[in-house]
């Protein structure tokens, strides 16, 4: 008799396929929506800040905060 050890993980990956590939369409669907959020509070801040005269102290305090990890 064969016990879960004996399981291929090419096996337990065919025996799940619907699950998984249902899992992997919602993560691309989530990571998509977050992507094009992002996109679009990007492209808003930026064009603010290219139309302000001083926006040039916010866009390097900006990167600043890009550099410190965490």
């Amino acid at each position: 008799t064969a016990t879960a050890g004996d399981e291929s993980f090419a096996r337990y990956l065919w025996a799940r396929r619907q699950a998984i590939a249902g899992m992997s369409a919602r993560h691309l669907y989530l990571a998509g929506v977050a992507l094009a959020a992002a996109i679009v509070v990007g492209l808003g801040v930026g064009l603010v800040l290219a139309r302000r005269p001083g926006a040039d102290a916010a866009t390097r305090a900006f990167g600043l905060l890009q550099t410190i990890p965490g």
